[in-house]
């Protein structure tokens, strides 16, 4: 039982001998002066025009508290463009209405013994030939218009001979039985049954580019109920009616009026006599009045060729149309500089974490800040979801020397912070991170040290009589650490020696 006795105590004396060698040795906080060693600036630039900036705002010796002010600034200007190559004028469906009326088909508009229909079936093919060629993914398809010989001005007036496709070897062999397909064609031009009939190839769910070239050497001039209503209001206006529905049906229209010349007359007005102009108008005026003219075309380009003209007119300023030279645009190139997902985190040191306390003074008017500093990385976290152009944000915290202050910090350069990371995206892309560990730098002594530099608000002067601080009580370990884990040390292989003696002296025989 002695023994027993003996050997608590041994160790209870050990263990408070080495409680004391190892634990932290503290200072009171008001025993302490703090003072300003370098005002440092940490300054990043990141993204094509935004910075950030943190500084020390305020530092209050009198009750050892540092304010600092964390910005970030979009210095976007804004109205940015740029430049681009693009062909979105490009056709992706044809509709090609060609006109099949007797004039078309008649020697007597003959050139060089060619008729003006075979020389638009030639010119037509050809076209093909550079659509598909062009482009891909292109659509064709081919309507035929005159007149119904039993019905003139009825839809019958206008017949698909094929639907939309991207097979050219069916679109040309279509236009190759045109050649000889006239027995059910009419000898007037019903204009407006074309139009309708055209519109219904375009499919209406594609975002295809839209074109309806219509081919003729004819104007408006129907015959209904036997009744010769050519080139009066009444024929006129549902063909203009329908031209100018085409572009708020999405569809782009460009017009071949051949043989249409100011040396030919339209017939007199038989009926009704209601009528735009007076009698004796040339073809090309009526022309005028219905598309406009080729400068200041109504509905889409226009263009007025004689029967010598058509091969050049389809087969290469009409294509151009379809498919126009790539070309440069300007555009608003704001997104390219966009910032968005901007995650910046201020570090701190080990000493700053366990000597400063940390608190929020005012929070940013974008994004969120965290409240208290992250145990496992010893990081505060803003995150700005996007920073606008011309767009500033702020907020400031403070960091509060605790009541009682590791004395291993004492006479140190403190650094505020260890490293200030940004993470972020730019016109969508995730960029580099960048980084500075530039911060503000204190120091805390037992006595006045004059700062090397102003400090950023004014410090209440010291008192005459306190210019060198109380020196503080001596406390375990200040200079004396080494000696009282020599001592400790001691004690406690003395505590097992005689714990040992003692054990061998019990056991020696009575």
């Amino acid at each position: 039982m002695k023994n027993c006795i003996r050997i608590f105590v041994v160790l209870l004396i050990a263990l408070v001998f080495s409680t004391n060698v190892f634990a932290v040795e503290t200072i009171a906080k008001d025993k302490t002066f703090m003072s300003l060693v370098k005002d440092e600036v940490c300054d990043i630039n990141f993204g094509t025009y935004a910075s950030f900036e943190k500084k020390m705002v305020n530092l209050d010796k009198e009750n050892k508290t540092i304010d600092i002010s964390l910005t970030a600034v979009n210095n976007d200007p804004g109205g940015h463009k740029k430049t681009i190559t693009v062909d979105d004028d490009v056709a992706g469906e044809v509709v090609l209405l060609i006109d099949l009326s007797y004039s078309m088909r008649n020697p007597n508009n003959a050139v060089d013994g060619v008729t003006r229909k075979k020389l638009v079936l030639d010119a037509t093919s050809n076209l093909v030939d550079k659509l598909y060629t062009s482009k891909s993914d292109i659509d064709v398809g081919i309507v035929k218009f005159s007149t119904d010989p039993n019905n003139e001005g009825s839809m019958n007036d206008a017949q698909i001979v094929q639907e939309l496709s991207s097979d050219k070897t069916l679109v040309k062999n279509k236009i190759s039985s045109l050649y000889s397909d006239d027995a059910d064609m009419g000898d007037r031009t019903d204009i407006e049954a074309g139009l309708k009939v055209s519109e219904t190839l375009f499919n209406q769910d594609s975002d295809k580019k839209k074109f309806m070239v219509l081919l003729t050497d004819g104007l408006p001039n129907t015959v209904s109920n036997g009744i010769s209503s050519e080139y009066s209001d009444a024929t006129l206006n549902p063909t203009v009616t329908e031209l100018a529905s085409l572009e708020g049906k999405g569809i782009n229209l460009t017009s071949l009026l051949i043989g249409v010349t100011n040396d030919n007359y339209v017939n007199p007005v038989i009926t009704p006599q209601s009528y735009t102009f007076a009698q004796n108008v040339t073809y090309e005026q009526l022309a005028n009045h219905i598309f406009g003219t080729a400068s200041n075309p109504k509905y889409g380009p226009v263009y007025y060729v004689n029967t010598a003209g058509v091969t050049e007119a389809i087969s290469n300023s009409i294509f151009k149309d379809l498919v126009p030279d790539s070309h440069t645009i300007e555009v608003d190139d704001t997104e390219t500089y966009k910032l968005t997902d901007i995650v910046i985190k201020d570090y701190f040191p080990d000493y700053i974490y366990n000597n400063f306390d940390f608190s929020l003074l005012t929070r940013p008017s974008k994004g969120t800040v965290t409240e208290t500093v992250d145990t496992t990385d010893k990081s505060i976290t803003w995150t700005i979801p996007e920073l606008a152009p011309k767009e500033s944000t702020t907020f400031t915290y403070r960091l509060t020397l605790k009541d009682n202050v590791d004395v291993s910090i004492l006479d140190m350069d403190l650094k505020t912070n260890k490293d200030v990371t940004i993470d972020y995206k730019e016109g969508g892309n995730q960029k580099q991170q960048v980084h500075n560990d530039k911060s503000p730098v204190v120091k805390l002594t037992t006595e006045v040290v004059p700062d090397p530099t102003p400090t950023p608000s004014p410090i209440k002067p010291t008192p005459k009589d306190d210019t060198v601080a109380p020196k503080p009580i001596p406390q375990t370990g200040a200079y004396g650490w080494l000696a009282l884990g020599g001592l400790g040390s001691a004690g406690v292989i003395s505590a097992i020696y005689w714990v040992i003696k003692s054990i061998r002296l019990d056991k020696k025989p009575q």
